[in-house]
């Protein structure tokens, strides 16, 4: 097991680096700078201990410990005479006491060793841009070690988890994974298969840690010792495909900050040994033993970035490949799909079942016929059809495929819809699985509002309806001068269908822009109001 390494805090990175050379004693100064650096580290120990007081802080963590416990006797139906008060759990508080205790003597004496450097590092003759490289520099090695802690702490879990398992479950390609610090799901990819399936999908083993080819971005990286520096404007939350390409994104936010970069450093960690998968493996082969053999990849494996990172899978991947993402895979304790899992999805209105299957089916049919007014039923409806199709039908058998058509029908008929909104549900969820296309940041303009090509199409679209409605206006005077009445009816519908054409554009145009706002640079702004401009808007 490796050691979980010692607290390395913003004043021991200051007293390394300082305190032989402001302890000298130099011409005009009444005492050493280092003394000076003393006191006033002394005195915003206190300045901070007001802000960081011990009891705010634990009782913050209790309450938050007292709900999950809570949560976990309800769900669990815990009789009243076992279930035992977390403020009555003495063992228990003085574990949360000390985590408290912690955490508040950290932010302490990094706040007050900052602070006294920021007011001694000027007297001593240290300039602006020096003074703030070091400041960032000893706030990097203090959270570099907490965040090797964290990591430690992970890593050890990971084991406690692969030795109470049992059998594992492997990883096969497709499995989601997670990084610590990630904004975004990415999926396991293998170029080529080493001719061992499970089923029909091929098994990875320890050395499939390849980025770009096994691994891929995690969106934004927010590790705090990362030292990475391109930024990107990604989709908060979207989903993705194996190749990263984004599916949708729920709440269609815009999230801005350092596009993750993976530098693994090593290969997949917490294997089993015990079962080899070789490398160049071909079925038949005659002599496996003379291929070169890796450790197979489980459900309790992870990898290690240099970054700082801690990339997981979510599952095995043994479920086909989809983007769909069950929301009970957010329950929060260990025993998924006992009676306590059922209840709790009941206490949280969650679906306990995978689309497909008739227990999904059973449930979304239930909410919908208890649902309290049409808006309910509509979503309801909705969130069926997406989870379903995201799945895919052509990864389900029959009867299951049928009952989703079904459901589809039955909304078609629900008199819910607009005859509009019927023709896009019919039209959305007219084939196997949703036809996602490009991705819905680039859209039919196929880029994004950070490309040329993104204001380029929108022009385009803009000069082609004007083009469209000038040639139509001039058959409408054609027409007049020649007293042809119904000439005219004509021009005047297909003009009215142009204007309707460049105004549905320009709305997509503004849904998009919105979803980039407060993220253009200048020039991005001045392209995006030369199409405003073009849209007469």
């Amino acid at each position: 097991m490796s050691e979980i390494p010692s607290q390395v805090t913003v004043y021991d990175y200051i007293e390394e680096k300082y305190k032989e050379e402001w302890s000298k004693e130099k011409c005009g100064w009444n005492s050493n700078r280092w003394e000076q650096f003393e006191k006033e580290y002394s005195s915003c120990l206190v300045e901070y201990g007001d802000i960081y007081q011990l009891e705010g802080i634990y009782n913050a963590m209790v309450e938050e410990q007292a709900e999950l416990r809570d949560l976990y006797y309800e769900t669990h139906e815990t009789p009243v005479e076992e279930q035992v008060d977390l403020h009555e759990d003495e063992e228990e508080l003085r574990r949360i006491k000390a985590s408290a205790e912690a955490y508040q003597k950290s932010m302490i004496t990094d706040g007050a060793a900052l602070q006294a450097f920021i007011i001694v590092a000027p007297v001593a003759g240290m300039d602006q841009e020096t003074m703030m490289s070091d400041m960032a520099a000893s706030m990097q090695t203090s959270t570099q070690t907490k965040n090797d802690e964290e990591i430690a702490k992970l890593e050890a879990n990971a084991r406690e988890k692969a030795e109470s398992a049992g059998v594992p479950e492997y990883l096969v390609r497709g499995a989601p994974l997670r990084c610590l610090y990630g904004s975004h799901t990415r999926y396991l990819d293998m170029k080529e298969t080493h001719g061992v399936y499970l089923e029909d999908k091929p098994l990875i083993h320890s050395r499939d840690y390849k980025v770009d080819e096994n691994i891929f971005s995690f969106g934004i990286c927010k590790c705090p010792t990362a030292t990475l520096t391109e930024t990107i404007s990604l989709m908060k939350g979207a989903e993705v495909d194996i190749k990263g390409n984004y599916l949708y994104a729920p709440d269609d936010q815009i999230i801005t900050g350092l596009l993750c970069k993976p530098r693994m450093t090593g290969l997949w960690k917490n294997t089993n040994t015990d079962v080899q998968i070789a490398d160049n493996a071909v079925e038949g082969v005659a002599n496996p033993s003379a291929s070169a053999n890796y450790s197979a990849v489980t459900n309790t494996s992870y990898l290690l970035c240099r970054e700082g990172g801690y990339i997981y899978p979510l599952s095995s991947g043994q479920m086909e490949y989809t983007s769909y993402f069950a929301q009970f895979l957010n329950y929060p304790f260990e025993d998924t799909g006992s009676e306590a899992f059922l209840k709790w999805c009941d206490i949280k209105n969650v679906c306990p079942y995978y689309p497909g299957t008739a227990d999904y089916t059973a449930w979304y049919q239930d909410q919908i016929g208890k649902a309290k007014n049409d808006k309910e039923r509509k979503q309801l409806y909705e969130d069926y059809l997406r989870g379903s199709y995201q799945i895919g039908l052509d990864r389900m058998s029959g009867d299951e495929a049928k009952r989703v058509k079904e459901m589809q029908e039955q909304y078609l008929a629900s008199g819910l819809l607009k005859k509009k909104e019927a023709d896009q549900i019919q039209e959305k969820y007219s084939g196997l699985r949703v036809d996602y296309g490009y991705n819905d940041q680039k859209n039919v303009a196929v880029a994004t509002p950070h490309e040329t090509e993104f204001y380029d199409y929108y022009l385009a679209e803009a000069e082609a309806c004007d083009r469209q409605y000038n040639e139509l206006f001039n058959e409408f005077k054609t027409c007049s001068a020649e007293e042809d009445t119904q000439g005219m009816r004509d021009a005047t519908r297909k003009m009215n269908e142009a204007r309707a054409k460049k105004a549905e554009a320009y709305e997509r145009y503004s849904y998009e822009m919105g979803l980039y706002k407060d993220v253009l640079n200048e020039d991005e702004e001045a392209l995006a109001q030369k199409v405003t401009e073009a849209f007469g808007r």
